[in-house]
């Protein structure tokens, strides 16, 4: 809980919630919203054109309508001034994403939302740390912003995700639904619906090793990496060719 504890202040957050992945994060944050407000098979999204493919999976996975709008040139992500004249009678949320380190002008977007009473899930799997044009950290202004810690991003821990709220009745619920659906306590078994994700303790626990451990485990990480390449390759050789 400690490594939550302090992702969560570095993003102006009072919760977070360590997950398998930041695409389970997005999963998890789509399942619990569409449920707490009764959102309807079909209903929609706006999601930015240009995005990593989870980021429009997981609605699909949840049965929700990804409606895209047209990026910014300049930074590739979502052009505020385009979403306006996307937003229809089902129109839910709205998803922005920092896209490669980039924050997105997330002011414009919080205005739209609070004038159509639209809900905001804020992908920053690729740029946590980071703060906006309006100097507060990416995700923050969101109702549920979801980060990514997979070993191509900022911090790695291998595999892994957060998902942060400021919302004590939807941090109950996320927890639970990666755990389950077991109450924070672990005493019993709640009766609202659950998704069976829970990380692996060895992937979270590595966020808080010494240099030296880390050393020592991605050593060994790369000595059997380079072994199963090798296997690999030679299996691929000895394949019939044509």
């Amino acid at each position: 809980r400690m490594l939550e504890q302090k992702f969560a202040k570095l993003h102006n957050f009072k919760y977070a919630i360590f997950t398998n992945s930041g695409t389970s994060a997005l999963q998890i944050a789509w399942h619990f919203l569409k449920m707490r407000y009764k959102w309807e098979d079909g209903d929609e999204v706006i999601v930015p054109a240009i995005t990593f493919v989870a980021t429009v999976n997981v609605l699909l996975q949840n049965r929700l309508k990804p409606v895209l709008v047209d990026v910014d040139p300049a930074t590739f992500n979502i052009n505020p001034e385009l979403i306006a004249k996307k937003i229809t009678k089902r129109t839910r949320a709205i998803c922005p994403v920092d896209l490669l380190g980039r924050p997105v002008d997330i002011e414009p977007i919080v205005k739209l939302a609070r004038k159509y009473r639209l809900k905001i899930v804020e992908d920053s799997c690729e740029t946590m740390f980071v703060n906006h044009p309006n100097e507060k950290p990416v995700g923050s202004e969101a109702n549920i912003a979801c980060y990514s810690s997979y070993m191509a991003h900022i911090i790695s821990t291998g595999v892994g995700g957060f998902l942060c709220t400021n919302d004590p009745y939807a941090y109950k619920y996320l927890r639970s639904m990666i755990w389950h659906g077991r109450d924070n306590e672990y005493l019993n078994i709640d009766d609202y619906k659950s998704i069976e994700i829970a990380v692996e303790e060895f992937f979270k626990n590595t966020a808080s090793f010494s240099d030296n451990e880390i050393t020592n485990l991605l050593s060994k990480y790369n000595s059997d990496s380079k072994f199963l390449y090798f296997a690999v390759a030679s299996y691929y050789y000895l394949l019939p060719k044509g």
